[in-house]
Order: C-alpha cells, then structure tokens, then sequence
C-alpha cells in the first residue's frame, strides 16, 4: 500500500545564558521530510533513497542512507526492535541552518527516529523515542525540544551516557557489499561532504543484520523533562553569522572545573530568569541580568567575533529598545535576542547586531522566529 506523508521537526535553541545543558526551546524553523513507500517505478524501487532537491550546495550533506543522520537514526531505532526499514523515496527541505546552533543535528536524528517510527508501525510514544534521541545526543536539551515542543528543563538521570554514545558510534550496518564505521554521532556538517546535492544512492532495507543491535535505553527513561511557561509577549530573534562552528570546538574550549563563585553565579540567574520568562510583563532589567552566564559563554566569546560587544548590549543602547535579553544560541555562533512584542522594534534590535557583526568582518541574517509548543509532527500529503 503506497503511503505518502510529511514530517516537520523544529529547530531549537539550548543553553539561554546560565542554563548551560538545562534549558531549550523548540523554534519555528524547520527540517521537513517528504515520504513516499514505496518510492516510485521511475526511483530506486527497491532502496531507500534520499534527495535533498533545494539545498544550498555550500551545504552539501551525504545523500548516501548510510552517511547520513537522519537514515542512520532511522536504523538504529529500526534495528534495536528487529526490523528493517521498508523502501522509501525521501525528499529533504532543510531550513535550518547546519552547525549554527539552532539543533540541526537535533532535527534530523529526531526526523530519523519519527521516520522510523512511522514506516514501521513501532507506535513508539515522543517521551520514548526521547530515550534514543538522547542515546545518539548524549544529552537532552535540543531533542527533548525537538520531540516535545516548548521550552524545557531537562536532566539525564544517573551518571552521563558518554559510552552508549560511544557504543553507538562503533555500531556498524552490515550492507549489501559495504561495511559502516562512520558514528551515529556525528554532525552531518561533519561528515565528508557529497559534491552533489541531486545525488541519489540507496540501500536495499533489508541487508543489514540484527547481530550488530545494541541495548535499547531503559524502559523507565534516560530523562526528565519538564514543560516550562515561555511569556506569549517574548519574540525571539536569531541573529545567524554566515560561517559554522562546530560543537566539538565550543565544547573544547571549556574548562575542566569552576569555582564555587561561578557556580552560584549562575544557579542564581537560571533560578530567576525561567521564572522572569513565564511573565506576561517582563522586566528588561532583571531578565538581561538574568541572562548573564559564567560557564560557557566567557570563554567562547574569541570563536564569534564581535560576541563580546552584542552579549554587553543593554535596552538603553541606541537601537536596543524593547531588548529583554542576548545569548548565544547553543554552541553558537548564532546570537539569540528576546524582544518584548509590544514594543515594537523587532527589526531594530536585530539590525544593531547584524551591523556589530558586519563592523567585526562577518556577515548574518536576523531571522524573527517564536518559541513553539509543537514539537515534531506528521502530515498528509
């Protein structure tokens, strides 16, 4: 029976100022897949094959099933309930723009394991699919997002998942005259890259073996999520650079340990800015000190020029009326401003900061986007 469908997962942001590996937010961009089982005569009728028909070709991600994060989400979920994925024809429009730190990653392993989920028959629930999501993560700010939709807190129970990452990224798909070593884990920007985008090349859905699965996450959970109130008047505004960064350089640059002054620092503005977010008023003045940080955002500020100067704005400065707040988004080096809708001034305050980007040498977009209480869903065709 030939069933065609549509999955949509958002973009998000994590991190916001002190809520280092705490806080998310899903956001209204999106990573949409286009689904046809089976594809086409005029396809590859018995493959999965992915296309991704307008991407941009200074962005170009593997199009082979095997390479690519969304597919091998797909696998594993499908492996680790010992079943294959039927052909299929994959269309890929991706909005979101990859290692800017909007969870480009987040959405395709999310869109992987929805797309899994979906052709076959698993009936696997967002909360469960969350305890892959964060197998193949390692952590659960964006996915726990992507999946749910909202603005979380969220934490991984017991010690951290670093070795079934680890474990994951060893697993290999025994294919049809092919071997896999390439890691579940890594980025698609990461990744050796196709030169062409229009590339086709499938994978017949059933060569692959069960010898290889590896333990399922636990049934009670790998997670807690909870569901925080995101005020309707706060507009969220992502200032994009038009260079990547890659997590695992924002992530090296961290220290080993923080002093206790730090620590507090940050446990005390975390504390007052998600309940300052939930305001129907919020104050500029208490929600802008609310988003200092002192864990992460210091010591990456030498990797996005200009970072320092946009994170030291205030709703004084010239331009920056109605600004509630400024962050980094995730790993960077997309900036994220709140604005009060009601001010008005939306388009000025993310010009202020394209402009600090531009007196810096880098070029940006302001993309005015909203916090989403959806996270990823599925539609007709």
């Amino acid at each position: 029976m030939l069933r065609t469908f549509k999955i949509k997962s958002p973009a998000s942001t994590a991190n916001l100022g002190p809520g280092f590996d705490v806080l998310g937010a899903a956001l209204s961009l999106y990573l949409t897949l286009e689904v046809t089982s089976p594809p086409p005569p005029s396809s590859h009728p018995n493959t999965i094959t992915l296309i991704y028909p307008n991407h941009p070709s200074s962005e170009t991600i593997p199009t082979v099933p095997e390479e690519n994060l969304i597919t091998r989400s797909a696998f594993y979920l499908a492996a680790a309930h010992q079943v294959s994925l039927p052909p299929c024809l994959i269309k890929v429009h991706n909005d979101i723009p990859l290692g800017r730190g909007l969870g480009s990653s987040s959405a395709a392993v999310c869109a992987g394991l929805v797309l899994a989920n979906t052709l076959c028959d698993l009936k696997l629930t967002p909360n469960q699919l969350l305890d892959y999501a964060v197998y193949i993560e390692g952590h659960p700010d964006n996915v726990a997002c992507t999946l749910l939709g909202g603005f979380i807190a969220s934490y991984i129970y017991g010690p951290p998942i670093d070795h079934i990452v680890e474990s994951i990224g060893k697993m290999t798909f025994p294919l049809k005259n092919s071997s896999l070593s390439n890691s579940l884990s890594h980025h698609s920007h990461d990744i050796e890259k196709e030169k062409d985008s229009s590339y086709t090349n499938g994978i017949h859905p059933n060569s692959y073996s069960n010898s290889n699965l590896i333990p399922i996450p636990p049934k009670e959970g790998v997670a807690c999520t909870v569901s925080l109130p995101w005020s309707e008047s706060i507009q969220v505004i992502a200032i994009i650079p038009n260079f990547e960064l890659s997590t695992t350089l924002a992530r090296s640059v961290l220290p080993k340990s923080y002093s206790r002054h730090e620590v507090v620092f940050n446990l005390q503005r975390l504390a007052v800015l998600t309940a300052s977010l939930a305001l129907q008023s919020p104050n500029p003045n208490i929600l802008r000190e609310a988003m200092q940080d002192k864990i992460h955002q210091p010591h990456r500020q030498h990797l996005v020029p200009g970072l320092s100067s946009i994170l030291a704005l205030k709703p004084s400065d010239e331009g920056c009326q109605g600004l509630l707040g400024v962050c980094v988004s995730g790993a960077g080096p997309t900036v994220l401003c709140l604005v009060h809708r009601e001010i008005h001034n939306v388009e000025g305050v993310g010009n202020t900061i394209v402009n600090i980007f531009k007196s810096n040498g880098v070029e940006s977009k302001a993309v005015v986007l909203n916090v989403i209480d959806q996270g990823v869903i599925i539609e007709s065709m």
